[in-house]
């Protein structure tokens, strides 16, 4: 496991994590090996194997920007590093963020990815393994899904649907990928209409497609209009940062 990893881990924060401690009972500044010892990379683990994706290195990279992207969406990048840095308090609070891009090569997924790791991480002295903090959907699969499942009555369908419901942070991936059919459209705006009315929070990804109400119908589409948008308007690359 990388290195910096770790940057968000509470332990190391604090410069406590076992990771780093010598044996004179001191603490050195070098980033540890994360190890599935650790409770609180366990814990995390756990929270990320809930929510439906595995870890994906891209999230640990830096964002390179172009001259046009620094001048132009600063106050965007701005603005998600500000919600990044109180994620704990922005999902519990209930808040709902849209992410958005013309730019298909734009890492958005991997940001929205970043913001529920830095909240998993927040959570990991209150994780309990029955209960997840959060799920990722990417919206073309769960539309398969519910096509395939929604009317064999299964299990782990319905469970899924149930969490969907009750986790603390619902990250809604490449939402403009396809159109949503009727019975899809239906089931997941009766989720984020309850999502939005319970006060759960939700970050929604996708890239930018000319008549959206179409796509989603009026239902979710208002409540799309109603969550903050950060609209990445030129593109960017990530880089790891070592």
């Amino acid at each position: 496991m990388s290195n910096y990893f770790v940057k968000e881990c509470p332990k190391f924060i604090a410069g406590i994590c076992d990771g780093i401690k010598r044996p004179d009972g001191s603490y050195s500044s070098k980033y540890p090996e994360c190890k599935d010892a650790c409770v609180p990379f366990k814990q995390f683990n756990g929270m990320a194997s809930f929510s439906g994706t595995n870890f994906k290195p891209e999230t640990l990279y830096d964002i390179q920007s172009n001259e046009n992207c620094v001048r132009k969406d600063n106050g965007n990048f701005e603005r998600y590093y500000t919600i990044k840095s109180d994620i704990a308090n922005w999902v519990l609070d209930g808040n709902n963020l849209l992410i958005t891009t013309p730019y298909v090569e734009n890492e958005i997924s991997v940001l929205a990815l970043r913001l529920m790791y830095g909240y998993f991480w927040n959570m990991v002295e209150y994780f309990v393994p029955e209960y997840g903090r959060g799920k990722y959907i990417n919206l073309p699969e769960f539309t398969f899904d519910i096509e395939t499942y929604s009317t064999r009555n299964s299990d782990a369908f319905k469970l899924k649907v149930d969490e969907l419901k009750i986790v603390d942070l619902v990250v809604w991936d490449d939402i403009t990928l396809i159109p949503l059919k009727d019975a899809s459209r239906d089931l997941i705006t009766t989720i984020v209409n309850l999502r939005f009315r319970e006060g759960k929070a939700n970050i929604f990804a996708g890239l930018e497609i000319e008549n959206p109400q179409d796509a989603f119908g009026e239902i979710l589409f208002q409540k799309l209009k109603h969550c903050e948008h950060i609209q990445i308007t030129q593109p960017f690359i990530l880089k790891k940062n070592n």
